[in-house]
């Protein structure tokens, strides 16, 4: 049978396990909080629940709380410097319909794009990049007016 400390160490473990898939920074902090109230588990002898549960809270929201943004900033979770060429012309390499969302290439990479028209994208078709929606790009076919505000 394992020990209450076992429990939260493994916990912690899953924990810190799930954050390198998510790359949140949010799993971390618990994770960590986890492996902290273990070890004052072990050392201590406490055996009681809801003082544990309360570490564990009062721990990982304190290190969300004072450590999450430097990490994201340090980490280079923070908006990269791309460059977007407004008005340049990017030409399809797959069909994208109408205030629909597909796969595009531009300047050598495959983006999120939207077609902000009524008319469908086909495959060999020339449109203009008019905007971005954080990594999306908003395309419209050549010649076509746009009014969009981003």
């Amino acid at each position: 049978m394992l020990s209450a400390a076992a429990i939260w160490a493994i916990l912690g473990l899953v924990l810190l396990i799930a954050e390198i898939f998510s790359g949140s920074f949010f799993l971390c902090f618990f994770g960590l909080a986890a492996l902290i109230v273990a070890s004052i588990k072990q050392a201590t002898g406490l055996d009681q629940m809801a003082l544990e549960i309360i570490a564990f809270a009062t721990i990982g929201m304190s290190g969300l709380l004072f450590f999450r943004k430097k990490l994201l900033r340090n980490f280079g979770h923070s908006t990269p410097n791309v460059t977007i060429d407004t008005q340049s012309v990017v030409s399809l390499s797959n069909d994208l319909p109408a205030h629909g969302s597909g796969k595009i290439e531009y300047q050598g990479t495959l983006w999120d794009a939207f077609n902000d028209s009524d008319q469908d994208l086909h495959r060999g078709d020339r449109a203009s990049v008019i905007a971005t929606r954080g990594i999306q790009l908003i395309i419209r076919p050549l010649g076509v007016p746009t009014s969009w505000k981003s």
